[in-house]
């Protein structure tokens, strides 16, 4: 079964190919297209199913593409503000937790000096001139 060849001008492969002209003329002269030249015109043969392939990938609807993209586009940009919303409350929860240990070791220092207290077993007077009344070394 013999294929369907089209012949394209080198403007024509140029535009199919998405090169220059002079790149057509240079794959043409190194043998990597396939081409004849009719007087002074040269005509580069392709395949007809290829061709109609590549020409329907080309064929995208721009439009439809266009919404495609900016709906993308507005999807990825309400996935940002909510990650920089989640980000904004751990960084609160953070600042709470930081507050939060400092009173508790506060509350600890409290405690401990407490429990040194009750150890010495000494009495509120003994306490309070131990605050009031520095010790002689």
């Amino acid at each position: 079964m013999s294929k369907q060849v089209i012949k394209l001008t080198i403007k024509e492969a140029a535009e199919h190919f998405n090169v220059s002209s002079i790149t057509v003329r240079r794959k043409i002269k190194s043998g990597e297209l396939d081409a004849d030249k009719v007087g002074n015109q040269w005509f580069v043969h392709v395949e007809q199913e290829t061709y109609q392939n590549e020409q329907a990938v080309n064929q995208v609807d721009l439009p439809v593409f266009t919404e495609q993209l900016q709906s993308e586009i507005s999807h990825l940009r309400e996935q940002l503000t909510r990650r920089d919303e989640q980000i904004d409350h751990f960084q609160q929860i953070v600042a709470m937790s930081q507050k939060n240990i400092g009173a508790l070791t506060e509350q600890l220092d409290d405690s401990r000096q407490m429990i040194e207290d009750m150890r010495q077993r000494r009495t509120v007077w003994q306490r309070l001139k131990g605050v009031f009344v520095a010790e002689s070394g």
